[in-house]
This record gives structure tokens, sequence and C-alpha cells, in this order.
């Protein structure tokens, strides 16, 4: 491997608590590393086989993919990324949703963010749907009772009107 970076492997951490991140770097890293050793796309699983430990030979091997499968490194991404990313249950999402209130020390910012972030995995219909819903939790989740009034006297509010309101604390 002459005239090739030294560049150790990187690996899948199991142990990180935020799967999603932990999924990401590690094929983010996996792909520049694979790019820049220049490995023949079917041989790419042996790489990233390699950089799951114990733990991925056993689920790549549990997972059933064929030689062939392996050839294509898409496939083998998917294996690990079913494995580690929960799909959202859309009813639990929303239900987390209703139960947001504003943290003693998060602001207003922070708090809408939170919504939307947990709003994203709701799978809504519609976009004024999902606003709508972060417009109630904003009311609801608010700390500050005087906002709360200017809120709910407000008929036709809309959630960029909301969070400007919570905005002037």
């Amino acid at each position: 491997m002459a005239g090739i970076p030294q560049i150790p492997l990187p690996y899948l951490d199991w142990d990180n608590p935020n799967k999603q991140k932990a999924f990401d770097e590690w094929k983010d890293f996996m792909s520049s590393y694979l790019t820049i050793n220049k490995i023949a796309k079917a041989e790419m699983w042996n790489y990233i086989f390699l950089s799951t430990g114990p733990k991925g030979r056993d689920l790549l091997l549990a997972s059933g993919i064929s030689e062939e499968g392996k050839k294509d490194p898409e496939n083998v991404w998917a294996v690990f990324k079913n494995h580690l990313i929960e799909k959202p249950n859309k009813w639990v999402q929303r239900i987390e949703l209703q139960s947001y209130i504003q943290k003693e020390n998060e602001t207003i910012e922070e708090f809408v963010l939170r919504l939307k972030t947990k709003a994203d995995k709701c799978n809504f219909l519609t976009k004024v749907v999902k606003e709508e819903r972060i417009t109630e939790q904003i009311i609801k989740g608010c700390r500050y009772q005087e906002e709360k009034k200017k809120l709910l006297g407000k008929t036709d509010l809309t959630m960029a009107q909301a969070i400007e309101i919570v905005k002037k604390l």
C-alpha cells in the first residue's frame, strides 16, 4: 500500500446514546476514509465491516445480506442504519410533543427549537397542522402567564406571531 496515507480506520461508536449522530459521523468518516484510500466499490464492505467490530460482525451476519449485496456499499450502510436508527412512531412523538413545557432556564428560542425538532418527528400531514401544534405548545408550555393571556386573546394566532409575542419578554 505504498503511497496510501496512513489514516486510522474510523470506528462506529456503539455506546453513543445518540444513535443517529453516531451513525452519521461514522458514515461520514468512513466515506472519507474509503475515498482517500481509493478502495474499490466491491471491496468497501470489508472496511465498513472491520470498522464496526464484533457487534457489527454479528449484525451483518444476522442481516442475511448476500455476497453480491455486500458489493454495493449502500446495502451495507442500510443494514447498520436500519438497526441503529429507530423509525419514529408518530403517535408516541405527538404525545411527547404535547407534554413539552418551557424549562426553568430555557430561553424561548431554545424552547421553540425543541418544539420544532420534536414536531419534525410527528409526521403531521401539512405544514399548517404542524405549525398549529407548535403554537398550541408555545401557549401551553410558556412559563409566563402574562404572555399566555396575550396569546389566548388572539383568535387567528399564527406560530410566527406567537413566537414574536413571547420573545418580547
